[in-house]
C-alpha cells in the first residue's frame, strides 16, 4: 500500500503531467475539448469535492438498509426484491454515501447505472449477504478487484448474519475461510472485512434494545468504515482523477486524423463492446447452470446421506439412483448450455449486423466510396485509399471471425464496397459449429471426472461400515450404541463429501471447456480488433511528436496507478 508521502508524490506528478497534457492538447482545435476536461477534473478534485463512497454488490444484499441504518433516513425504499432502480446519494458523517442497484438481476440498466456510479466514486464498500459468493458475484468481484484495479479501495461487509445460527465467531471464523478458499490464489487480507446484520441494528434502535445493537456488530463496522475512510480518503480521492485524466488522454489519441479514421475507429469500438458484453452475458449463462448443477448434487446428496442408518436401507440401489439421477441432470445442463451460448452467439451476429447498418456504418461506406470515386491519380489520395483498403480488409476479417462467416462485405458497387450483406439462412447454422465443437457430443464431464466410481464408492464406504458396526436399531429406526451412531455420523459426512467433490470437479470441466471455447469464439477477435487499431494507428502517421508526447504521459500516468495500487 503507498505511503503518505508517496500517495503526495503521486499527487504532485499527476498535476504536472495534467498540466503538460492540457498544454499540448489546446495546440489543436480537435482535443481542445479534452483538455478542458482534464482541467475540469484536477479543479475538482483541488478544490476538494466530498469523498464518494458507492454501495455496491449483489441486489437484496441490504445496501439500502445499510445506509438507512448509517443515516437514520427511514425514507429509503428497502424490500426482499429489486428495491433500488436508480444510483441515489445521501450525506453521512461528512461524506457522499451512493447507493446502486444490484448486479445481475437481468436489468442491463442497473448493471450500466452502477458501472457510472463506481467511477464516478472514491472509494467502494462490497455487499454480500451470508450465502457469500456465487461464480456470477465472484466474478464481478474478481473484475473489479483486480482486472479493474479497485482493490486498494474496497472494502467487503457481509450482511445479513442473523439469517445464520450458531455462534457469532465460529460463524465469522468459517465465512472467512470460505471466503479466503474462493478468493485463492489472492489475498483476502488486503480488503478491510466486517459481518453485520444492518436490519437488526435499526431494529436495536428503534426498539431501544442494547442486545439486539451489540449482536448486530453494526457500531463495529462503523468503527472500521471511519477508520476505512481516514486510511484510503487521500488515495481513493487521486485514483479517480487519475483513471479520468488517461481517459481523456486515451480519447484524445484518436483525434488529429482525418474524418475516415476516426470513423474507422468509431465502429471498431462498437463491435468490440457487443464481443466483450457477448462474452461476458456467455460466462454469466455458464455460472448460473453450474450453480444448478451444485444446487442439484448438493440435494441429492443430503438424500442419498440421510439413508445411511435407515434401517432397511440398500445404499447400492440408492448410490445408482443417485448417479443416474446426476449423470442425467449433467446431460441436460451441457445440452442447454451448447444451446444458450449457440443463441447468445447468433444474437451477437445481429448485433454485428446492426453496427454495419448503422448510420456510422453508412456515412464511412459513403465516404469510402467517394475517396475511391475521386482518385484522379493524386499521390496522396492513393496513399488514403490504400489505407482505407487495408482498414476495411481488416474489418472484414473481424466482422467474418465475429459472425462466423455470416456476414462479410460485398465485392459489388463504386469502387467494391458497398454495405454488409447476410448470408443465407442455412449458412446461419453452419456458422455455429464452434459451440458443438467443445460442448457437442464429445465434451463427457462425467467421464471427464470419473463421477460412476465416486459413487460407487459411496456404497462400497458405507455399506460395510453398517455392517461391521452389527449396528442395532431401535424400533424407531435410531441408532442404539453411541459407538455405532459415530460410525454412522461419519459415513454420512463422508458420502456428503463425497458428492459436494464430485460436484466441484463437474464444475471445473464446465468451466475449463467454457474457457477454451471463450479463447475461440471471443478472444481471438478481441486481439485481431486490438491489432487492427493499432496497425491503423501506425498507418496514420501516429508518430508525431503530438502523438509521441500524449503517448508518454498516458505511459506515466499509467505507472503512477500502478505506485498508487501497490
Amino acid at each position: 500500500m503507498s505511503t503518505d508521502i508517496e500517495v503526495k508524490e503521486i499527487l504532485a506528478r499527476l498535476k504536472e503531467i495534467a498540466d503538460d497534457s492540457v498544454g499540448l492538447l489546446n495546440e489543436k482545435e480537435d482535443t481542445m475539448p479534452n483538455a478542458a476536461n482534464i482541467e475540469n477534473i484536477i479543479n475538482d478534485f483541488f478544490e476538494g469535492e466530498i469523498l464518494k463512497i458507492a454501495l455496491v454488490g449483489q441486489y437484496s444484499a441490504g445496501k439500502s438498509t445499510i445506509i438507512s441504518a448509517l443515516t437514520g433516513n427511514q425514507d429509503i425504499l428497502i424490500d426482499a426484491d429489486i428495491a433500488t432502480d436508480d444510483v441515489s446519494e445521501y450525506a453521512w458523517n461528512g461524506v457522499t454515501i451512493m447507493d446502486t442497484p444490484g448486479l445481475y438481476t437481468d436489468r442491463p440498466e442497473h448493471d450500466d447505472r452502477t458501472k457510472d456510479a463506481i467511477k464516478s466514486s472514491d472509494l467502494l464498500i462490497y455487499v454480500l449477504t451470508s450465502d457469500l459468493f456465487d461464480d456470477v458475484i465472484l466474478n464481478n468481484f474478481k473484475h473489479l478487484a483486480y482486472e479493474e484495479a479497485y482493490r486498494h479501495k474496497m472494502m467487503l461487509v457481509v450482511n445479513k448474519m442473523s439469517m445464520e445460527s450458531g455462534d457469532y465467531d465460529s460463524l465469522r471464523r468459517n465465512y472467512e475461510q470460505s471466503l479466503r478458499e474462493a478468493l485463492s490464489p489472492f489475498d483476502l487480507s488486503e480488503f478491510p472485512i466486517c459481518f453485520i446484520d444492518a436490519a437488526d441494528y435499526k431494529d436495536g434502535v428503534e426498539e431501544e434494545d442494547a442486545e439486539l445493537i451489540e449482536e448486530s456488530h453494526f457500531v463495529e463496522f462503523i468503527d472500521n468504515l471511519n477508520r476505512f475512510i481516514k486510511d484510503k480518503q487521500l488515495l481513493g480521492r487521486i485514483d479517480r482523477p487519475l483513471r479520468n485524466v488517461i481517459s481523456e488522454l486515451s480519447i484524445a489519441m484518436t483525434k488529429n486524423q482525418d474524418h475516415d479514421s476516426e470513423m474507422f475507429y468509431a465502429l471498431l469500438e462498437r463491435i468490440e463492446k457487443r464481443v466483450k458484453r457477448s462474452a461476458h452475458k456467455a460466462q454469466n449463462e455458464v455460472d448460473k447452470v453450474k450453480n444448478d448443477i451444485r444446487g442439484e448434487i448438493i440435494s441429492l446428496s443430503r438424500l442419498l446421506s440421510n439413508k445411511i442408518g435407515e434401517e432397511g436401507a440398500d445404499l447400492e440401489l440408492e448410490s445408482k439412483q443417485v448417479e443416474a439421477r446426476i449423470k442425467e441432470f449433467v446431460e441436460q445442463k451441457n445440452a442447454e448450455i451448447e444451446i444458450i451460448l449457440s443463441e447468445e452467439r447468433s444474437a451477437l451476429t445481429d448485433e454485428i449486423q446492426d453496427v454495419l447498418t448503422s448510420p456510422l456504418a453508412e456515412a464511412y461506406f459513403g465516404s469510402v466510396e467517394d475517396t475511391s470515386s475521386s482518385l484522379n491519380g493524386e499521390q496522396v489520395k492513393i496513399i488514403k485509399m490504400d489505407n482505407i483498403q487495408k482498414n476495411l480488409n481488416g474489418l472484414n476479417i473481424i466482422v467474418g471471425r465475429t459472425s462466423e462467416g455470416i456476414l462479410k462485405f460485398s465485392n459489388t458497387g463504386v469502387g467494391g464496397f458497398v454495405k454488409a450483406t447476410a448470408a443465407s439462412g442455412s449458412d446461419l447454422h453452419k456458422g455455429l459449429y464452434s459451440v458443438g465443437k467443445f460442448f457437442g457430443v464429445k465434451f463427457k464431464p462425467w467421464g471427464a471426472v470419473n463421477a460412476a466410481k465416486n459413487l460407487t464408492n459411496i456404497a462400497k464406504v458405507a455399506g460395510p461400515i453398517m455392517a461391521a458396526a452389527g449396528v442395532v436399531f431401535e424400533v424407531v429406526g435410531h441408532v442404539k450404541d453411541e459407538v455405532n451412531l459415530k460410525r454412522v455420523l461419519d459415513a454420512k459426512n463422508e458420502c456428503y463429501s463425497s458428492l459436494v467433490s464430485l460436484s466441484q470437479e463437474i464444475e471445473q470441466a464446465f468451466q475449463k471447456q467454457f474457457k477454451d471455447y471463450e479463447e475461440e469464439a471471443y478472444g481471438a477477435i478481441l486481439k485481431n480488433i486490438v491489432t487492427q487499431r493499432e496497425e491503423a494507428a501506425a498507418r496514420y502517421d501516429l508518430s508525431s511528436e503530438f502523438h509521441q508526447a500524449i503517448s508518454q504521459n498516458i505511459k506515466e500516468l499509467n505507472h503512477l496507478s500502478v505506485r498508487l495500487s501497490r
